[in-house]
């Protein structure tokens, strides 16, 4: 039997070349590798998840549900645990005796003027001259009536506020009679 001998001399180079295309064929190989796994955990069942209900299950909760009522004992002495009552044992776990409500007078929250004005537009004064106000982004000008701003009155009429008086530290408001001030506040 003859033996080969391979006598190969590689340079620095040519090795640091190989390295580096060694490293990129790994690098290639596991980014593939894991793209695949990826794409193969997206369509594996997930436990746990809730699955689409049944008839069944939605009429038995639809149907309501009551709590059982709290009992404390009416007698303060202790009675020896060889006597019972199986009617004290009946109540204590049957349904409490629905209660009938009376009808109360319910009163209606009246709804001023004011407080609609407030809860409606939520008004802010971005800036003043010296005939005028910007109010909510719109310019109105002193005694004109604001008809974008009209509330309802407490007799069903539309009340328009006006711009009674301006100065630095806000704008003087009338509605329906009511003095009102917006505060402006300056940058």
């Amino acid at each position: 039997m003859k033996r080969i001998n391979f006598d190969i001399d590689l340079s620095p180079e040519f090795l640091k070349t190989g390295i580096v295309v060694g490293a990129l064929f790994f690098a290639w190989i596991a980014s593939t590798y894991l793209k695949e796994a990826t794409v193969r955990m997206g369509s594996q069942a997930v436990y746990g998840e809730q699955a689409i209900q049944s008839s069944a299950i939605i009429s038995a909760n639809a149907q309501k549900l009551v709590a059982l009522s709290i009992v404390q004992s009416s007698t303060t002495a202790a009675l020896p645990a060889s006597v019972s009552n199986d009617q004290l044992i009946e109540d204590a776990f049957s349904l409490p005796e629905p209660v009938i409500e009376t009808k109360e007078v319910e009163q209606k929250k009246v709804v001023t003027p004011t407080m609609d004005f407030f809860t409606r537009y939520n008004p802010r004064v971005s800036g003043i001259t010296s005939n005028g106000a910007f109010i909510n982004g719109h310019f109105y000008a002193i005694r004109e009536p604001m008809l974008s701003l009209s509330v309802m009155g407490l007799n069903g009429q539309p009340i328009n506020p006006v711009i009674t008086k301006i100065s630095t530290a806000g704008v003087s408001l009338d509605l329906g009679g009511a003095p009102l001030t917006l505060s402006f506040k300056s940058y």
